[in-house]
């Protein structure tokens, strides 16, 4: 199975499991460079004349993709699939591995702001 073959480039070259560590904040940055205008555009179709409004509108909606989408859904996401077999079996220990798990996510986080900062950030002058 191709889950099988990437697993096994996983382990044998250091420079695919980067790129696949990558796929991920590429992602959600890519996204992220894309909202701000569709917000702009919604606030603008909603009947916002002052541009000021519109702009309050589109950061505020910014904000709660931020928050709830890039920071809660992929933390909690990626700690309960890495550990759903385990609560399944002992439902008391949920937050004991979801604790466990967390710090594992720091690698994401890492990768993200550093995407955003060179690729997000980069795209944002231009």
């Amino acid at each position: 199975s191709s889950s099988a073959r990437l697993a096994q480039l996983d382990k044998a070259s250091a420079l695919f499991s980067s790129a696949i560590a990558m796929v991920q904040p590429l992602c959600v940055v890519a996204i992220q460079q894309l909202l701000p205008p569709l917000f702009m555009s919604i606030s603008k179709l909603e009947g916002l004349v002052a541009f000021s409004d519109v702009q309050m509108r589109a950061f505020s909606r910014y904000f709660l993709f931020q928050v709830l989408n890039v920071f809660l859904v992929t933390t909690i996401a990626g700690s309960i699939f890495d550990t759903i077999a385990t609560i399944v079996e002992h439902p008391e220990s949920a937050f004991e591995m979801l604790g466990n798990s967390l710090p594992r996510m720091s690698s994401f986080f890492i990768t993200f702001v550093t995407i955003k900062a060179f690729f997000g950030l980069g795209l944002g002058l231009v």
